[in-house]
């Protein structure tokens, strides 16, 4: 449901924010190799503010099965969101985990919020009245179980 507005691209860094699932404002920048941003932007040049950028012919966004196979046409490969999403969750993890011994529990703290924002992942906190990130879902769901054991495991008491 991401429309041409929610996409501002200022040289190689492109900024994607728009409202998520469940209301979750998400605001993602990420540099990208200059190829990718041509592409980008020939996409978006015939579309309106308000046009979805991934649609069907008729204008609507894709339905899940549309995009797994304009994915697999894309890649080659048949992903779904999840899985993309679930790789780079594990990447990050195993990244960190390279040549660590030890860790306290705010550096295990602070890797998982990262991760989690990276993804996206919030929760409303009522008496701030504010959007914070929060790593529950990512834990339970997008980091391989046992990296995340590997990570609490090297947290010194």
């Amino acid at each position: 449901t991401l429309k041409r507005k929610d996409i501002d691209i200022n040289g190689e860094r492109v900024k994607f924010e728009y409202v998520g699932k469940d209301g979750v404002p998400c605001c993602v920048e990420q540099k990208f190799p200059k190829s990718y941003v041509v592409r980008l932007q020939k996409h978006l040049k015939p579309l309106k503010p308000d046009d979805f950028v991934f649609s069907s012919k008729n204008g609507r966004p894709l339905r899940d099965e549309q995009f797994k196979k304009a994915f697999k046409r894309y890649c080659g490969k048949e992903f779904y969101p999840h899985i993309i999403r679930s790789h780079h969750a594990t990447r990050r993890v195993k990244e960190f985990l390279k040549g660590k011994r030890n860790i306290d529990k705010e550096e295990m703290k602070s890797l998982f919020l990262s991760v989690a924002s990276d993804l996206g992942h919030k929760r409303f906190v009522k008496k701030e009245k504010a959007w914070k990130d929060n790593y529950t879902v990512t834990l339970n769901h997008y980091i391989e179980p046992a990296l995340v054991e590997q990570v609490k495991a090297k947290v010194r008491e």
